[in-house]
């Protein structure tokens, strides 16, 4: 695949997927950055370390100016992020200053969990995007449909 083809397919990608998907895929690069943060730390090559943590900051930071502090509905989960993400640029200078394997670690470990946590946020929340859930008696000739009583979506069974 030609290098513009791969990045045309990359860009659809990312404007098909759910905002929480979108959220999953710069903490899975972020991810990817801080394990080659760590694969220079293992090499003693400080400055690809530090050009990896840089990108990996890029992204968290980004993320952090995301949040939407003037709803007063997602206040405290505001503060739970912007927390996580303060705590998470703390690590990544902690890697840099002391070359620490063991945060890069961490910080790898945390961006990872909380990638898979907003694929399932991504899974369960329907978005814009979405193909709409059958309605209530509407499942294919011979199939019993089957309403989940949790969200109200009906599931051919």
């Amino acid at each position: 695949m030609s290098a513009y083809a791969n990045q045309t397919y990359r860009n659809r990608s990312v404007a098909a997927a759910s905002p929480a998907d979108q959220v999953a895929m710069l903490l899975e690069t972020a991810a990817r950055h801080m394990m080659t943060a760590l694969n220079a730390l293992d090499a003693k090559d400080y400055e690809a370390r530090f050009l990896a943590t840089e990108k990996a900051q890029l992204i968290i930071k980004g993320l952090q100016q995301c949040l939407a502090e003037d709803v007063d509905e997602a206040k405290q989960m505001v503060e739970v992020f912007d927390n996580y993400y303060t705590n998470l640029s703390l690590m990544i200078t902690r890697v840099n200053v002391r070359n620490d394997r063991d945060a890069c670690s961490v910080v790898v470990d945390g961006l990872r969990t909380m990638a898979q946590t907003w694929r399932q946020v991504g899974q369960s929340v329907p978005h814009a995007g979405a193909p709409a859930p059958q309605q209530s008696g509407t499942a294919a000739p011979g199939e019993q449909p089957v309403t989940m009583p949790a969200g109200g979506f009906t599931v051919s069974a």
